[in-house]
């Protein structure tokens, strides 16, 4: 890097006073807050949507065996009955695509605008499909779901202690601990037929690491944060299903400015001269802290 004119510099001192300073707990609403971009949180393609995929095949099967030994006496409300029926549903809809004479013509329960809080007996209607759909589906390979998008639909973050910041480029976040309230929707499509199924969940997240790098474009100091591990996990009867939720927070992170060097044209007493910044700005790692430089031409 070349030396540059003039030096500011951020210690590990002033990042111990912001931290000391946090309101704890922090509650932020991550879609909405002034360095997101709410119109950009569409759907959005994951890395890992053939293992998503593989999850999903594997907790239908366990959905549908569910669904044909359910007691339809059982009358308390179960928390994971709607993800299940959509699971369900999922191998039902697939089931019925391939195999239409299996139908019961008289039956309705599949319209893909049904509402789970509207419907009655939802399991006494997927019941009779159930055992069919899965011995079928056991024999289909598990490539025939793909996973089209994952869409957070909320996503609220509660910092529930102060994190340790460790000043470095980038800057490390650590023992951020996290409270989650999340809503996600994910896509498919199952020989050829799309559909989409929802989670949602609040659960705590010890541990967390969060990064900021730092980048210069021109003129202008920016600071990107992005977390490097940002998983949810879901239990369907058991089964593990795995978003990784860092790739799709990540690209929705605005850069933030932190310092525009154009703004900034000393004068230069009795002289009448003043110093313009030009590129290209500084950026060093040293001891404790960043080295932030400017250079300038010399303008009457």
């Amino acid at each position: 890097m070349n030396q540059n004119d003039i030096f500011f510099s951020l210690d590990q001192q002033l990042a111990n006073k912001l931290v000391a300073s946090l309101t704890i707990p922090l509650k932020i609403d991550v879609l909405n807050p002034r360095y997101f971009n709410p119109g950009a949180w569409e759907e959005t393609e994951i890395d890992s949507e053939e293992s998503l995929a593989s999850d999903l095949f594997e907790a239908s099967l366990k959905s549908l065996e569910y669904a044909e030994n359910r007691d339809e006496t059982i009358t308390e409300e179960i928390q994971e009955d709607e993800e299940l029926y959509e699971i369900a549903k999922i191998a039902i809809d697939a089931f019925l695509a391939a195999n239409p004479t299996e139908r019961d013509p008289t039956d309705e329960s599949f319209s893909s605008d049904y509402s789970f809080e509207q419907q009655k007996s939802l399991w006494g209607r997927i019941k009779k499909y159930a055992k069919k759909a899965s011995n079928w589906l056991k024999k289909q390979a598990k490539k025939i779901l793909k996973i089209k998008s994952v869409t957070l639909d909320k996503f609220l973050v509660t910092v529930e202690k102060r994190p340790v910041i460790i000043i470095s480029n980038p800057i490390k976040v650590n023992d951020v601990y996290l409270k989650i309230d999340y809503k996600i929707t994910v896509k498919y499509e199952i020989f050829g037929k799309g559909g989409r199924i929802s989670f949602s969940d609040n659960f705590k997240m010890p541990n967390t690491d969060l990064d900021i790098k730092f980048k210069v474009d021109n003129l202008k100091y920016f600071a990107e944060p992005y977390f490097t591990s940002l998983k949810i996990v879901k239990y369907i009867l058991g089964f593990k299903i795995t978003i990784s939720l860092a790739p799709l927070v990540n690209k929705k992170i605005k850069p933030m400015e932190i310092f525009d060097a154009s703004k900034y044209i000393p004068e230069i007493p009795w002289f009448e001269k003043s110093f313009v910044p030009e590129p290209p700005l500084g950026l060093l790692t040293y001891g404790s802290g960043l080295s932030f430089g400017v250079n300038f031409k010399l303008r009457d």
